[in-house]
């Protein structure tokens, strides 16, 4: 494989997403003291569209429409939850909604999971996942007198299968784990691991904060139960 610069910039020039760069404010700056924006795990870069659509919202929409206005953005909602169902996460249509925070959605999903396993008293999630996604573990297992199971993961390698494996037994409730792991980018096989739950009779949720639209997430062929996510990816 060729690593020189110049192979490098000829596949960025050969991106069929490379005009996508321009959609974004501050990325057509090729100067020598431009901002390189590294950060992948916080908001990026302002979409160059937002500012004027955030206007008509405030001006026109609210503004002038007022309550007249609810009749459509109640079905925003669903509308663009279908998109991103058929164009990012390999869902049906219907079965994504876009309301509240990821966390806020976590806790939720992960209540509700819980509720569908009533005889069961353990979560388990991956020790090296996402702190707030933790936090709302253990405070579910916590409010309900459940017990969390941590399992380890390597930095580079990601998750072991056999280890998540050796960690379900027949009173785990629910495993709620990221499709990707944010320190490290490493990928876990949503399929691989639904059906380990399955066989155990667990349920997933998985977080696809920081896989949807990075990688891909064929969420119906993986037989997914459950999953939150993100749209600033």
């Amino acid at each position: 494989m060729d690593l020189s610069r110049d192979a490098a910039a000829d596949l960025d020039a050969r991106d069929p997403l490379a005009g996508f760069r321009s959609r974004f404010t501050g990325a057509g700056d090729d100067g020598p003291g431009r901002l390189l924006y590294l950060d992948g795990n916080s908001l990026g870069r302002l979409p160059a569209d937002t500012p004027a659509a955030v206007a008509e919202v405030v001006q026109q929409e609210w503004g002038s429409g007022l309550i007249g206005s609810w009749a459509d953005w109640v079905q925003r909602s669903r509308r663009i939850g279908d998109l991103l169902a058929a164009g990012v996460l390999g869902a049906r249509p219907g079965e994504v909604l876009l309301s509240d925070s990821t966390s806020v959605n976590l806790y939720k999903l992960l209540v509700a999971a819980a509720d569908a396993r009533p005889h069961r008293d353990v979560l388990v999630c991956c020790a090296d996942d996402f702190p707030t996604d933790r936090y709302v573990v253990a405070g579910v297992a916590g409010s309900r007198g459940m017990t969390v199971r941590d399992v380890p993961a390597d930095i580079d390698d990601g998750l072991d299968l056999d280890v998540l494996a050796a960690a379900l037994d027949e009173r785990v409730a629910v495993v709620v784990l990221s499709q990707v792991a944010y320190r490290s980018g490493a990928l876990v096989d949503i399929a691989a691991v639904t059906r380990l739950a399955r066989d155990a009779g667990a349920l997933v949720v998985w977080d696809l904060s920081h896989g949807a639209g990075a990688v891909p997430a064929d969420l119906t062929a993986a037989g997914a139960d459950l999953a939150v996510g993100c749209t600033y990816k």
